[in-house]
């Protein structure tokens, strides 16, 4: 189911081959039994399960990234999804 959610794009066919590659022998309609066992049969419930594992992780972070984020805020600064500042932000780019 990791690689389900690590991938949603994939379907069927593509995750029992990449399975197939690391030793794991299950046929494509295994791949979605499992799925529909877990919820996750179509894309649109994979990526809302692979927004959801973001989220949790985001959540998990510690209380000093917590706050620096806070005032980064505060700031006016923007930090991107790796937590490192966007100093472009809101800025453009002359050529």
């Amino acid at each position: 189911m990791e690689l389900a959610i690590a991938e949603p794009a994939w379907g069927q066919v593509r995750t029992s081959n990449e399975l197939k590659k690391r030793g794991v022998s299950i046929s494509p309609a295994g791949v979605r039994c499992v799925g529909v066992r877990h919820d996750l049969e179509n894309m649109k419930k994979r990526l809302k399960a692979l927004k959801a594992k973001s989220y949790r992780r985001q959540s998990r972070r510690c209380a000093p990234c917590l706050a620096h984020q806070q005032r980064a805020r505060a700031n006016g600064l923007g930090l991107n999804l790796t937590g490192r500042r966007s100093y472009l932000k809101g800025r453009t780019a002359s050529l």
